[in-house]
This record gives C-alpha cells, structure tokens and sequence, in this order.
C-alpha cells in the first residue's frame, strides 16, 4: 500500500467546511449564442460571481479593502485544485415543478445550478489561494504582499447577494424551492473522518428526527420506503433526495428480511455498540430500497482499515474529497439560515470528536424518546455546546407556538418571504407576467408555516415512520396533538413499544 494512504485520526486536527447552494436559473432565450443551454447557464453565473467584491477591514493597516471571491472559470471534471476556489456546475436534481415549467419554455430556459464553495477552515480565518501563474482565469486578492484572509460567512453572504441581485435582472431569475437544496460538507482537513464520527452522526440523526423534522419544509421532511403500499403527502418528489434515517433503517429491515416493526433503541445500538464496519455501512444506505445518493446524510467519503485493505481504490477516491454531507436542509438563499444550519451540522460533527461512541449512545439512550416538543432542537444544541450564539438566536426568533403552549416549532423568517415578494413584485418584465415565480413563493409559503410542519410529523409519527415509542411518548403525543380520543379508541396503541 503506498504511505500516502492512513487511516483517519480519532483526533480532530482541523475541521474543514464546505457547501453547496442549489437553485434554478430561469433566463431569456435571446441570451444564448450557441446550443449548449447548460454552459451558458453555467457562464451566467460563473461571471456573475467573478465580479464580486466586499470589503473587509484589512489585519495589516487596519482600513477597509475591497475583496474578490476566487472562482474557477474551469469546470469541475478538469483536472484543478478544486479545493482552493469557489465553482459552478449543473445541478440535475434541481428544477420546478412541470406546471411552471411548461409556462417557461416557450421564451425561457430552465436550468439547474449549483455553487460549490471552496473548502474554508470552520473556526478562524481562511487564506486566499495564490494565483496559479499558470492560470490567470483564476480570481484571488492581495494586499501588502500578504494573501488575504477571512471568515467563511464573509464569502457566504457575498455569493447570496449575488445571486439575489442576478434575479433581479429583467426576465432573470434565481429561485429555490423543494426541489433544491442547500448541502454543508464537514470534513478533518484532508485528513479523513474517523468511522466513529460517522456512526454516532447516524445515531444522533435517528434518534432525534423529529427534531431535525420540526426545522424543515413539509415538502423535505420525506419518509416511507419505496415499494411500500401506502402513498401519502409526505413521500413526494422532494423528499426523495433526502431520505431521512428512519426510511434508511427501515429498508435495511425490509432488505435483510428482518419484522419491519421498527425501532429507535435496536439501530442506536447497531451503529454505536457492535462491531459495524464501513464495509457494511451500504448494507444500510444503499439497497434496491434507497440510494445512498438519497439519504440524509453522505457517509460515502469515510474509510477504515477494512475498506483500505479491501478496497484500496476505492480509499483512493474517498480521498479526494474526505467529507461527511448533509443533504436535508432545502434550498435558500437567507445567509442567516444557512449559517446557522452550517453551524449546527459542523458542531455536532466537532462533538462527534471530542465524544466517545459510549457518551454518544448514553445520551441518545436517555432522550430519544422524550416528546420532540419538549426536547426541540434548542436542548440538542445545549447538550452539544460550542453553538455561536447567533445560531441560538436564530433557532429561537423563529420559533412558533402551534395549537398547544407546550408545543414549538420553527418556521423561517416571514421578513424572507415577504422580501421575495417584493422583489418579484419590484419586476416590471415578461416573466413576472407568467405569475410563475408567484406561485413558487405561494407554494413556499405553505411548506414553511409551523402548523403544516406540525402535521407532517403528525401524520409521519401515526403512520410508525419514526418507529415504536414507550407508552408515555405516545401518550404525550395524543395529547399535545389534541387526539385524546384517538387514543381511548385505540388508533395509536399500535405505536407502542413492548
């Protein structure tokens, strides 16, 4: 085996972060001046973020100086340092709705796009690339003859601007909807992340997903697994490609032929007290049930000493980019939101690290069954710490009583959706006149409002998607869900766990 190749570390020796924001380009036909559609997409965007610039107070004078963001102007199947600069590539997953489609293409193209961002260190600052002489295409910012450095909201912020004002360009659009999303990759620098941060992520991701649930859109909560009889709301398209861990764990069952009667203590125990090797791990995320490419979370890039000696190639792929992604947030482009989603998804990575397997299942053990509306995100990120307290702020100002005081939920900022309005209402053009955009944030709208979020996970808990719970969960949600006679009957006795 060649040396270059190691097992990660259990230590953590710096946490890498990076991110994908998906989104659909709507752009005027007359625009294009060849047949490739999808290039010309990519260029649009690509040039639009070549010409950004913000200011930052400069660490050597102490005076503002404007910034450039570094973009590759190459596409990402060439052979370049593509964790040095920011890139742009189709997104084939991202697109609308046939309806809005159909009303478009008679004068514009649809395209799906996506901005890979480049890799950024999590705390602290991040250095700016130096300029490949070689490739002048690429973009990089210098003064005082030191590279420059900062913070990756700084980054982050600027290409959401960007892509808001590049929406507001007559007959142009930048949209996000449920069939987009927003990814955030963690990683341990290039060093590879240890086998045990992945399975105590899969744990923490089973055990609290209604939790995570309850800070979604209706549309990408997902569950069910395919082939199952019962269709309902919440197996739709969207949901497809972020199948949550329940589904996950439910298809392994029905895989290996094993009572489909599923539950959360089995699979906590699964991955954080037996001997489960990365080799087994597609056992779980990729079966003729569900593909790995549609789960929540993308443990793909992990390795151990099995893998390498069994698959040695496969190591070498893994390390080319040695990440851990989580795929279930939707698409935005509210750098608040993304920032803290960024924050919550990279601390509970670092408390992965610094947290045995054993703490993990204990902690899991003791509140995985405690009412998700009295164990909401806000104690999942106490427990962890090192949340920034923005994060807290965050999570906390959208939050919304529903129906019962005990029960909260988050919901986005109305502020975002009315500010979508109102840009889209500032349009004077032909597209605005198709009315598609407005039905896209109407439709928004209703996938963000708490009340709806509150019966998609009603609905997912009565079907058994999140498994069997002890009597008094069950008891509980009965009564904050206003079903006490649902009980009394016996409708929801089925979802105990003996």
């Amino acid at each position: 085996m060649p040396g270059t190749i190691v097992l990660p570390p259990r230590e953590l020796d710096s946490l890498s972060l990076g991110y994908k924001i998906s989104f659909v380009l709507v752009f005027p036909q007359f625009h294009v001046t060849n047949n490739d559609i999808e290039r010309t997409a990519k260029d649009i965007v690509r040039h639009t973020l070549q010409g950004v610039r913000f200011w930052q107070d400069c660490k050597t004078c102490k005076t503002p100086h404007q910034y450039s963001l570094p973009v590759s102007s190459l596409d990402r199947s060439l052979n370049h340092p593509v964790r040095k600069y920011w890139q742009v590539d189709i997104d084939d997953d991202a697109h609308l709705h046939d309806g809005d489609f159909d009303k478009l293409t008679d004068r514009y193209f649809v395209v799906g796009v996506q901005v890979i961002s480049r890799a950024f260190r999590f705390h602290g600052d991040t250095k700016c690339p130096k300029d490949p002489s070689a490739h002048s295409n690429f973009v990089f910012h210098d003064h005082h003859g030191k590279r420059a450095a900062h913070h990756w909201t700084k980054e982050l912020k600027a290409v959401d601007e960007a892509l808001i004002l590049l929406g507001q360009r007559p007959n142009y659009r930048v949209i996000t909807n449920e069939f987009t999303n927003f990814q955030v990759y963690n990683g341990n620098d290039v060093a590879g992340v240890h086998m045990d941060v992945a399975k105590s992520l899969l744990a923490i991701f089973t055990a609290f997903e209604r939790q995570f649930d309850a800070i979604n859109i209706t549309t990408r909560i997902g569950g069910g697994v395919r082939g199952d009889v019962a269709q309902t709301s919440i197996q739709q398209e969207a949901g497809e490609s972020c199948k949550p861990m329940s589904s996950v764990n439910m298809a392994h069952l029905k895989v290996i032929g094993e009572s489909p009667n599923y539950n959360i203590p089995d699979f906590l125990r699964m991955f954080l007290k037996s001997k489960l090797t990365r080799s087994q791990l597609p056992g779980f995320t990729d079966n003729n049930r569900i593909s790995s490419l549609h789960t929540a979370l993308d443990v793909s890039r992990v390795w151990d000493s099995e893998l390498l000696n069994k698959i040695p190639e496969y190591v070498k792929y893994c390390m080319k980019k040695p990440t851990i992604g989580f795929r279930s947030h939707a698409g935005t482009l509210n750098s608040e939101e993304q920032i803290a989603w960024i924050d919550l998804c990279s601390s509970l990575t670092e408390f992965c690290y610094q947290k045995s397997t054993d703490h993990v299942f204990r902690w899991l053990s003791v509140r995985w069954h405690i009412p998700h509306t009295d164990y909401t995100i806000m104690e999942i990120m106490r427990h962890i710490g090192g949340i920034h307290r923005t994060t807290f702020e965050y999570y906390r100002t959208v939050s919304s009583k529903v129906a019962d005081l005990d029960s909260r939920l988050v919901q986005p900022h109305l502020a975002d959706i009315i500010a979508d309005y109102d840009r889209e209402n500032a349009h004077s053009d032909s597209l605005k006149e198709t009315k598609v955009v407005k039905a896209i944030l109407a439709r928004r709208v209703e996938q963000t409002k708490a009340e709806n979020v509150r019966d998609e996970i009603k609905q997912k808990f009565e079907l058994g998607l999140y498994g069997k719970f002890p009597k008094d969960t069950v008891v509980e949600f009965c009564r904050t869900h206003g079903e006490k006679m649902a009980y009394v009957r016996g409708d929801h006795k089925t979802l105990i766990l003996d």
